[in-house]
């Protein structure tokens, strides 16, 4: 039911979808916030100032989503996620958290799947970029037979670029770069740097004088 609800208000005008979001679903939706004609199935949903969601993303069976300012998921994104009650799964989990937070001027693009059955956090200044890639907070345990789920972590100032596979328990460090295509199997503990293959492995320094690294607004032109 809750989602038919969702679902017809998405065909609704801006204002008045923001009106219902806010007095209906207790939303809090920021000054200059924007959601496209997507489905936002999350128990409490904070937007600060500025940030976005666009058309045909479908958020679905979080706990918790919370945008920085001027944060923005883009198009046709599939976020999900699984939450804590009924407690059926994951009873080795007790403090599991079903949430995405995005800092500051972080970035979701296009055609992503984010698994957010352990939480998500994303830094300020991050930028989830190209499409296609995959973070994957839940897999199974073949030695326990069972799921398992575990957070994922991604510092500010981080690039990922298209088709990247991050897996469950990966803390990715600020200012680091993951080139098309690889996987993160773990937690980078090499520190920043350029990361690439299967699994990533640290192959460069990074400079830290690139014009990515000092911008102060999240868009790239």
């Amino acid at each position: 039911m809750r989602i038919l609800k969702l679902l017809l208000v998405a065909l609704f005008p801006w204002r008045i979808r923001k009106f219902i979001y806010q007095r209906v679903f207790g939303f809090k939706i920021g000054k200059g916030c924007y959601i496209g004609r997507s489905i936002i199935d999350t128990l409490d949903l904070d937007m600060a100032e500025g940030s976005r969601i666009g058309h045909l993303t479908i958020i679905r069976n979080i706990e918790s989503l919370k945008l920085g300012k001027n944060a923005r998921i883009g198009t046709f994104n599939w976020i999900f996620g699984y939450r804590l009650s009924p407690p059926k799964h994951f009873l080795e989990s007790p403090n599991r958290k079903s949430i995405l937070e995005m800092g500051d001027d972080s970035a979701i693009t296009v055609r992503h799947i984010i698994d957010c059955t352990d939480a998500i956090t994303v830094g300020s200044m991050t930028t989830i970029a190209g499409h296609r890639s995959q973070f994957l907070t839940h897999s199974i345990d073949l030695r326990q037979n069972r799921q398992s789920c575990a957070p994922i972590a991604i510092g500010s100032y981080c690039f990922l670029g298209t088709g990247v596979i991050v897996l469950k328990g990966c803390d990715i460090p600020d200012y680091t770069i993951v080139s098309a295509g690889s996987v993160v199997t773990r937690k980078l503990a090499n520190g920043a740097g350029i990361y690439m293959g299967n699994p990533a492995q640290k192959v460069k320094e990074v400079d830290l004088d690139y014009g990515y690294f000092k911008r102060e607004k999240g868009v790239v032109s």
